[in-house]
């Protein structure tokens, strides 16, 4: 009877976790449940034994609940990235990719793309929605468009010179997202 009560105590808490935009989906063997939380509030709260108990759960509850087997059995958002095989789940990582001072979505893509955190925001170019238009914004910023006519310039095959660009290594991209390829 006492397990069943633990059981419907945890439960009762874990029903009250929050999600966001880095979720988690962790499932507690012992209790046999399962619950999305927002990874970020985990981390925020310095772990998971932590985030529990500002929930509302008992100290005690905690501690039982955290010496049973659980595991991350999925992720979304940055925590995506963290989560690895047989359910481990790298919380120090996640903290170090909340850190990292770009757009969420351009950091998806530089990890995409396996571009060091630390990297993402000096390698970033911009946002295209073709390659054509990146070559040709690069070219212009790079001052190349300059030293060709203007009445040439409507001649110039962009597909070729962004194929070249990716072919010569100079840039990868995730979706919109374009990185320098050091």
């Amino acid at each position: 009877m006492e397990d069943q009560a633990f059981i419907n105590r945890c439960v009762a808490v874990l029903d009250t976790a929050g999600m966001g935009e880095h979720n988690v989906y962790i499932y507690w063997f012992r209790i046999d449940y399962g619950c999305w939380i927002d990874a970020e509030e985990v981390v925020n709260a310095g772990g998971l034994s932590d985030y529990l108990e500002s929930l509302g759960m008992e100290p005690a509850d905690v501690a039982e609940l955290m010496t049973q087997d659980w595991d991350c059995q999925d992720a979304e958002g940055l925590a995506s990235h963290c989560l690895h095989k047989y359910g481990s789940f790298d919380w120090k990582a996640l903290e170090e990719l909340l850190e990292v001072d770009c757009e969420p979505e351009v950091l998806a893509a530089g990890l995409a793309c396996e571009i060091a955190p630390e990297e993402i925001q000096d390698r970033y170019m911009g946002s295209w929605d073709c390659d054509e238009d990146m070559a040709m914004e690069q070219w212009e910023e790079g001052g190349q468009l300059e030293a060709i006519p203007a009445s040439a310039r409507g001649y110039i095959d962009w597909q070729a010179v962004a194929r070249d660009m990716e072919l010569n290594g100079e840039f990868v991209r995730s979706g919109t997202c374009y990185f320098r390829n050091c």
